[in-house]
């Protein structure tokens, strides 16, 4: 099988992304990225990030460039989450991507880093990752008006991406009645 080939079958997994980790992974040499790019295979999205040309876009690949731009450990927070889940009606101006490493390149106005807590409770979700709905719930206190919140724990709830044993905890930090 082509390098070319091996890469977009890898993309067609990941939202159209290809990071240089993910080639070492797969045995492709970096210097075959720039090649792929150079004949069109490939489109340069940011340091170590790649987009096969010949992976149509998902709904969800904003997110994972997000991910992919800030780095290995990187994962989505907050309001971002429940933009990836469809939760709460947010459409936020900028998707936070936390992480607990330190981030020396420069990201677009549309992803804000944020800095990532060690009891952050991340998960994957189609592959890409992020705090549970759970946690992301708790941190948009303040920042999501409460009913759209409550609204996204029971939606969360119904699609099984929040625990039945969580729903009443998390309606009461919600309201304010207990921290977050």
């Amino acid at each position: 099988m082509t390098y070319r080939r091996t890469l977009f079958e890898h993309a067609l997994d990941n939202h159209g992304l290809i990071t240089t980790a993910d080639a070492d992974r797969l045995g492709v040499p970096t210097v075959e990225l720039s090649k792929l790019v150079r004949r069109g295979a490939l489109e340069h999205v940011s340091y170590g990030v790649y987009r096969h040309v010949d992976v149509l876009k998902t709904p969800l690949a904003e997110f994972a460039e997000a991910v992919a731009r800030v780095g290995r450990g990187a994962y989505l927070v907050q309001d971002a989450v429940l933009a990836l889940h469809g939760l709460a009606q947010v459409n936020p101006r900028s998707l936070r991507v936390a992480t607990r490493k330190r981030v020396r390149r420069d990201l677009p106005p549309w992803i804000e880093l944020v800095s990532g807590a060690d009891d952050d409770d991340v998960t994957e979700f189609e592959g890409i990752a992020a705090t549970t709905v759970a946690t992301a719930l708790k941190g948009c206190v303040g920042i999501v008006p409460r009913d759209q919140l409550h609204d996204a724990l029971e939606e969360g709830r119904r699609r099984g991406l929040v625990r039945r044993r969580d729903v009443r905890i998390l309606a009461d930090v919600l309201d304010g009645k207990v921290p977050a």
